[in-house]
């Protein structure tokens, strides 16, 4: 029989994610693995929050992280129950405010929601709940619509316009740590974000799919420790 060093656990765990969930986490997940697990390749998928539910419910992946608003929480649970899934909440993220470095609003001490008035605001172009629960504190007259999330910080960079993502999106990001966009502290926008992580029971995953949740999980618990709101 083989003992336990012989034993090697291999596959291919495929996961799906939304585009704002923080790349440099799920790269050092990735990483952590490869060095530990090296016949264990990660299909990584990248999608809106539907389309990132559909890929579940067809089985075109078996892990999923994604986040919901406190409006669509019954909804992600009844998803959850309706196919088999076990939903794991890891930690509660906090929606914020995005511009280039040298707009205007940078310069104010105590950002205030009405401020956000006069600002346009880039989005996806379809909209969903999440850009329903802030569009409405922008100007929408002159909104920026795209279909991925490196031409809404090109959006920003290029014009006068904000965008919202969470604030771990912040995390270790090259557009923030080059300078080139801040993240705002706006008083009272306070839209709560909660991540979690979808996934089949022990009894239907495979050692490859276990050992990815664990390591998912590690890390994006290390990343809501690392998440503090900027000093004003």
């Amino acid at each position: 029989t083989l003992n336990e060093q012989e034993i090697v656990i291999s596959g291919n765990v495929f996961v799906t994610v939304l585009p704002s969930v923080c790349p440099h986490i799920l790269n050092q997940s990735i990483r952590t693995l490869k060095q530990s697990y090296p016949q264990i390749n990660v299909c990584l998928y990248e999608g809106r929050k539907h389309t990132l539910l559909r890929q579940l419910e067809k089985k075109e992946a078996t892990i999923g992280l994604t986040a919901y608003l406190e409006t669509e929480r019954e909804i992600i649970y009844q998803f959850a129950k309706a196919q088999k899934l076990i939903i794991q909440e890891l930690f509660t993220d906090q929606l914020r405010v995005f511009v280039r470095a040298d707009h205007p609003l940078t310069a104010k001490a105590n950002i205030l929601l009405e401020d956000l008035k006069t600002v346009p605001v880039v989005t996806y172009a379809e909209k969903d709940m999440l850009v329903t629960s802030y569009i409405h504190l922008f100007n929408q007259s002159q909104q920026y619509l795209m279909n991925n999330l490196n031409g809404m910080m090109t959006a920003i960079i290029d014009n006068d316009c904000a965008a919202v993502c969470t604030q771990s999106f912040a995390y270790e990001n090259p557009f923030i740590q080059s300078g080139l966009i801040k993240m705002l502290d706006v008083s009272d926008f306070n839209i709560p974000f909660y991540y979690c992580l979808l996934y089949n029971a022990e009894k239907y995953r495979t050692d490859a799919e276990t050992i990815v949740l664990q390591q998912l999980h590690k890390n994006f618990s290390q990343l809501a420790q690392n998440i503090t709101r900027p000093s004003l």
